[in-house]
């Protein structure tokens, strides 16, 4: 079984501007013969069909996969971001808010995913379960999984030189640095099975010197460290494979890490009716809201009750949260925001609705209390705010609907 933790492994930054091409290149990252889709299916199956008593093997490929389900999250959020923006809402009958699709590399972008990533390659052909490799054989599938590390570092090494826009190389140098390490883990596994690296086999070699957000990944390491994925305190056998020196001349010690790497907020997309997704009309969004509400209401309350204060109910590193559903909020809205500066500050709803004063705020939402002698107070997600103008902390949200997000205290 797997846990789910709401978070992706890289920070994605806004994009400089909406690229429908680089959106394009990177889908043969997701859903090409290299890509993060073939090399999750590809050690997910060798482990699923291990045979014989080689456990440190098995754990390795259970890692590799668990971590590749985190890259197919991680750049199917890039392609989606350099998604958002390409086109506009207007209720103006004679303009074509999606006329961007027809001049797009990809119209089924726009045409078959409401404006977001496919399952496809950077051609659009789809993604096929005939790439994934399984031999039944141990030697022949880690020399097999090394040329497929290495072929798709190759393409993202590509990649990065068809994009400067911040969101793509974000995520391209991330992947590049983690293909690396794969690369590593693969090397390893066949030294303790006998191959000595640069006599049996040359190493593939892809100058990154002149990829400063490569090399900047480097400088912390990340090109020999490696996550177990495993539950706390489940035992793993991955470090009797991964250690010592890098199995190549880039230098470094190998580092086996308990758990998941930290992640970052998933970013939120938000409605596009010109696409008619999400397709909720304003009677199905308050049904969909008073559903989230009623059941994450208790959850913050709950929590605050057991622990006689008002905390998430969050646990593990932080990252899975069950208070409000729209709490993946995407760190475009309020970036820009300092949250040591709305402390004490007023908060306002749409038609200057009196939301409070802000008391705390949190990863995912912010708690504002009203009144002085009947106190309410109000838990609001952090994706419902729309500015803060140095005096008063703006919501999008009504009086009436700043209800739902009430609790006693």
């Amino acid at each position: 079984m797997f846990l789910s933790v709401k978070r992706i492994p890289h920070p994605i930054p806004p994009a400089d501007r909406p690229d429908p091409k680089a959106a394009q290149g990177l889908q043969e990252g997701l859903g090409g013969q290299f890509g993060e889709m073939r090399t999750m299916m590809q050690y997910f199956f060798q482990n699923m069909n291990f045979r014989g008593d080689a456990k440190s093997y098995q754990d390795l490929l259970r890692s590799m996969a668990t971590e590749e389900m985190g890259h197919v999250e991680q750049i199917t959020n890039t392609i989606n971001v350099l998604l958002e923006g390409a086109s506009k809402n207007s209720n103006q009958p004679n303009e074509l808010p999606l006329s961007i699709a027809l001049d797009s590399p990809n119209i089924h972008h726009f045409l078959v995913a409401g404006q977001s990533a496919r399952p496809v390659d950077a051609a659009g052909n789809p993604w096929s379960a005939s790439y994934v490799y399984d031999s039944g054989n141990l030697v022949l599938n880690m020399i097999y999984n090394l040329m497929l590390e290495a072929t798709g570092r190759l393409q993202k090494c590509r990649l990065y030189q068809m994009s400067n826009n911040k969101a793509f190389r974000s995520t391209v140098s991330y992947l590049i640095v983690r293909d690396l390490v794969h690369e590593k883990v693969f090397a390893k596994a066949l030294e303790t099975l006998g191959v000595n690296w640069g006599k049996a086999l040359p190493v593939p070699r892809f100058d990154t010197t002149g990829m400063p957000e490569v090399k900047d990944l480097e400088r912390r390491n990340l090109h020999n460290q490696m996550w177990t994925f495993s539950n706390k305190g489940e035992s793993s056998l991955l470090d009797k494979i991964f250690k010592g020196d890098s199995p190549f001349d880039d230098g470094g010690v190998l580092e086996v890490i308990e758990g998941f790497p930290e992640g970052v907020d998933i970013p939120n997309l938000p409605d596009a009716p010109q696409e008619f997704a999400s397709g909720l009309d304003s009677e199905l969004k308050r049904l969909s809201q008073q559903l989230q509400t009623l059941s994450n209401k208790d959850n913050i309350i709950g929590s605050s009750s057991k622990n006689n204060s008002y905390t998430s109910n969050i646990t593990g590193t932080g990252s899975n949260t069950t208070v409000l559903s729209e709490t993946n909020s995407s760190s475009n809205t309020y970036s820009n925001i300092n949250w040591d500066d709305v402390i004490k500050k007023e908060a306002r709803g749409l038609g200057d609705a009196n939301l409070g004063e802000v008391q705390e705020v949190r990863d995912d939402y912010i708690i504002a209390q009203k009144g002085v002698v009947h106190k309410d107070k109000f838990y609001l997600p952090k994706n419902l705010v729309e500015r803060f103008d140095g005096h008063n902390l703006w919501f999008k949200i009504t009086d009436d609907e700043a209800d739902d997000y009430k609790g006693e205290q």
